[in-house]
């Protein structure tokens, strides 16, 4: 591989396009190094012949192909939508590695007892 940066592909339902979210992530994505893929662009110029051809999700497809990994986020509700599932479904049938961008909520933190509870039913303590 030459001196440039890796591409990747950041897979995200649409409703994040264009938002604060999608900005974080991508800046998140090139300070690790990467290159994401400028894919809204080309969506956006083959949007109406998807929907004429009834596979919107091949012109995705076609992006993931040129890539080296697939960053993905979830919905909020911890969910993966039907496109950005398909999206990790087909990088992994190509085996590009896909890493999921972390959503960190208040209450996914644990105290120090629950922590010491989960370690003692993993058989830790």
């Amino acid at each position: 591989m030459d001196n440039s940066k890796t591409i990747v592909y950041y897979a995200r339902n649409e409703g994040l396009y264009f938002t604060y979210q999608e900005d974080r992530d991508i800046e998140t994505i090139e300070q690790l190094g990467f290159e994401v893929a400028d894919f809204p662009k080309k969506y956006e110029i083959h949007k109406e012949k998807s929907k004429v051809d009834g596979d919107v999700m091949a012109l995705f497809h076609k992006v993931i192909e040129e890539c080296y990994i697939l960053f993905f986020r979830r919905l909020i509700n911890g969910k993966i939508s039907a496109g950005v599932f398909s999206e990790i479904k087909f990088a992994q049938k190509l085996g590009i590695p896909v890493l999921e961008l972390p959503t960190i909520m208040p209450s996914d933190g644990l105290s120090v007892e629950e922590t010491r509870c989960v370690l003692r039913y993993l058989g830790e303590r």
